[in-house]
């Protein structure tokens, strides 16, 4: 490799060449009691992927695994997000100051709308859970969360530049945070779902939250008198429930990030969601992608 030389990387500067919209019917709502530090009661929790390491971005720059772990891992952004204080702003710096080293390498606090409450590595990506800023900034980001929109996330961060074969390798990588961004470099770097204590939220079309009641208590398989059609309706259901588990995206990816290994009740609350549930830990419910919903609506009954 040659060193092309020591950069402030900004990862947003992308062409619209190859954009893909995220499709919202892989998002998933999660509910969950876990506690993060500088969490706001007044603002909902999102949670996406951040980074993609060791694959070619859109500016042709490739991260290395170990590189970003180690810094979503390092003692300042540890320290960061025990006080609150990882926020991200709106969009890297741009303007008079923004080639200045000084002001890359800073996270302006009148600048920011998302604060991060956690980070960490699933397989090659760097997830997080993050959430609205309190101020005006902020408070706009809580509600395209609430209105389904999908945000999309750039590492801000120094490093230099190595030629290769495969493209340009980052070497000596210091995060500085990830910006809110439009069109990220990294094609999977959006928002995939919602994280939140509230029992009392449903999905929209989108996947996404709505202001809407469910009863997690209740299934969605009516009580009726033939016992018989009540063995029919629990078979179905259990049909149902497999296939959910065998085909939908959401289901594995929550199992991977909540690491879930031993479920032991799983139950459809109506034919759009799926209730999940570990000893010891709270329930989960789980948004149904659009496409096995009509695959459920095959199953009489369902």
């Amino acid at each position: 490799m040659s060193n092309i030389g020591y950069y402030m990387i900004n990862e947003a500067g992308v062409t619209l060449e190859d954009f893909k919209l995220l499709d919202s019917s892989k998002s998933a709502m999660l509910h969950t009691k876990e506690k993060f530090n500088g969490h706001s009661k007044d603002r909902i929790i999102g949670y996406g992927i951040l980074q993609t390491s060791n694959e070619k971005n859109r500016n042709g720059r490739i991260y290395l695994r170990e590189d970003l772990a180690r810094e979503i891992a390092a003692p300042r952004q540890q320290e960061l997000l025990r006080a609150g204080q990882m926020c991200g702003e709106a969009g890297h710096p741009i303007g008079p100051d923004g080639s200045n080293l000084t002001r890359q390498s800073t996270i302006d606090p009148k600048n920011t709308c998302v604060r991060f409450l956690k980070f960490w590595m699933d397989g090659n990506n760097v997830m997080g859970y993050f959430e609205g800023t309190n101020n005006a900034a902020g408070e706009t980001f809580d509600k395209d969360l609430r209105n389904g929109i999908t945000p999309a996330f750039s590492l801000r961060a120094l490093g230099t530049l190595e030629s290769s074969p495969k493209g340009s390798v980052v070497k000596n990588l210091k995060m500085i945070t990830y910006d809110y961004v439009i069109f990220p470099s990294h094609r999977g770097a959006y928002t995939k779902g919602i994280l939140t204590e509230s029992a009392n939220m449903a999905n929209s079309s989108s996947g996404f939250i709505a202001n809407s009641n469910i009863d997690g208590n209740k299934s969605f398989v009516t009580a009726i008198g033939s016992k018989e059609l009540q063995d029919c309706k629990r078979s179905l259901k259990e049909s149902a429930i497999d296939y959910v588990k065998s085909n939908s995206l959401n289901y594995k990816t929550i199992q991977e990030s909540m690491d879930l290994r031993n479920v032991n009740n799983i139950d459809l609350i109506n034919n759009r969601q799926l209730s999940l549930s570990e000893s010891g830990r709270s329930s989960i419910i789980m948004n149904i992608e659009d496409y096995i919903v009509k695959e459920l609506q095959n199953y009489r009954g369902v």
